[in-house]
């Protein structure tokens, strides 16, 4: 696994419809893509303190010597430590994985948008695209295919 890009957004902004617009469905979570075949993850570690840490450290083990990717849906929260947002970014820069960010600059139902302090923490792991949040999801689907 050498390929890992994060979905950002913070809770309810988005991140999972985009994925599942992205992907055709909330039951499949493989897609070939430029010849290249990505795992996507909905959940975000927003979703359940923690848990996605664990499952993307299970994840890198069980296919660190295969040419996959890993799409998944990512919270910028550098505050709360049980999100585990440091952690899942060193665990991804430790085993050499590029990390690309489709960043969601806008919750789709609210007028927040994405904390520019939280951008910059985000470019010192990897290369950002930042796309309009309040896009239909199929939009924004759409823009990650093209940032794949």
């Amino acid at each position: 696994m050498n390929d890992a890009i994060a979905v950002v957004g913070h809770e309810n902004w988005g991140k999972s419809f985009t994925l599942k617009r992205f992907i055709g469905s909330a039951h499949k979570h493989w897609i070939e893509v430029n010849n290249k075949w990505f795992y996507v993850k909905h959940m975000s570690n927003d979703d359940i303190s923690g848990k996605l840490f664990e499952w993307v450290e299970n994840f890198i083990k069980k296919y660190k010597d295969k040419d996959y990717g890993l799409i998944f849906a990512f919270c910028p929260d550098f505050e709360n430590k049980e999100k585990k947002t440091k952690a899942i970014l060193n665990l991804l820069k430790d085993f050499d994985i590029t990390i690309r960010f489709f960043i969601l600059d806008k919750s789709y139902n609210t007028k927040e948008v994405i904390n520019r302090t939280d951008i910059q923490e985000l470019k010192k792991y990897g290369k950002i695209c930042s796309v309009d949040g309040a896009n239909k999801s199929t939009n924004r689907a759409k823009k990650l295919l093209e940032f794949i």
